[in-house]
């Protein structure tokens, strides 16, 4: 073997081993990217269950609320149907005349919604508000 094929077999040698070196570096590479990709994901993942949580927790409040709101018109509804003084929960007739306690509310008379404070129309469809009596 002569000088040139020395120096071409060792030159083959080094090509290919630059190829491998070059190959393992671009595969560790992607090893990282890929290993960074799945923890960004996994990240969002874990930043949407808390958004999740919050938004679920914010819903059963605001159910809480609003329960709690119509609750507390329910009770301040309750009057007497003669006197139309304000009852107490459970009571059946008036301690003041005898009369029988009714709940009393206003409603849309189109839609049938619930009104709130004392608006004339329905902010829903804008029919008429009227009282309305339940025994």
């Amino acid at each position: 073997m002569g000088f040139f094929d020395n120096l071409k077999k060792g030159i083959s040698e080094l090509w290919d081993k630059a190829k491998e070196d070059a190959a393992d570096r671009a595969k560790e590479a992607a090893e990282e990217k890929v290993q960074e990709l799945a923890e960004d994901a996994a990240d969002r993942v874990k930043e949407a269950a808390e958004e999740r949580k919050k938004k679920k927790e914010e819903a059963q409040a605001a159910e809480q609320k609003a329960k709690e709101a119509e609750q507390k018109a329910k009770e301040e509804a309750r009057v007497c149907s003669k006197c139309g003084r304000k009852a107490e929960p459970n009571v059946k007739f008036c301690p003041e005349c005898g009369g029988k306690i009714v709940e009393k509310y206003r409603v849309c008379s189109k839609c049938g919604r619930r009104a709130e404070g004392d608006e004339k129309f329905c902010t829903e469809c804008g029919g008429e508000i009227a009282e309305k009596v339940q025994e």
